[in-house]
């Protein structure tokens, strides 16, 4: 809110835990949207409250895309946007190429390095998917990065990614 009122041309105040604003105004004005990234349920659910849109992160499944974004599903009379509309984005890890083992072995690099934060287990269990997390995240920490990759399974690639060769791109595509 804080910011929206800064764009807005508004005097703020607002002693906050991280940050205060003791009459802070800016000097130009702006009507852009806020967007706020979010993982979390409260955050989530802060999003659809407060801001214009939510942005997802990337390397999700689209089953855990699906019942992410339930949280920000608030109706406008219930959140401060008073009748705007809702943006929903996202990243999606994404790799076409003339094989599917190409494709994969492509996207198997930045999976790997996502798939360290630890709230990607909430989407490994919800599609009953198994990855060593620990394994994951001790290659990293070893900048080994191509131990890292050995951790990241078809099966991974297949949830997390679109990838594949051209017709197995625009299949998974309409997954999405």
């Amino acid at each position: 809110e804080s910011i929206r009122c800064l764009l807005g041309g508004e005097f703020v105040y607002y002693p906050g835990k991280h940050f205060n604003f003791e009459g802070a105004k800016m000097a130009l004005t702006a009507q852009v949207p806020i967007y706020l990234a979010a993982i979390g349920p409260k955050m989530l659910a802060t999003a659809g409250e407060c801001a214009d849109g939510v942005v997802l992160s990337g390397g999700l499944s689209a089953k855990f895309i699906s019942k992410s974004l339930k949280f920000v599903n608030v109706t406008p009379s219930e959140s401060r946007r008073a009748g705007n509309s809702f943006q929903k984005a996202g990243i999606i890890i994404a790799s076409v190429a003339p094989t599917h083992r190409e494709a994969y072995d492509t996207v198997k690099p930045l999976l790997s390095y996502l798939f360290r934060t630890p709230f990607l287990s909430e989407d490994w269990a919800l599609n009953g998917l198994h990855v060593d997390h620990e394994a994951i995240l001790v290659a990293i920490q070893h900048r080994d990065w191509e131990t890292a990759q050995k951790y990241v399974s078809d099966d991974a690639i297949a949830l997390h990614s679109i990838a594949g060769s051209p017709e197995e791109f625009k299949k998974c595509l309409r997954g999405y």
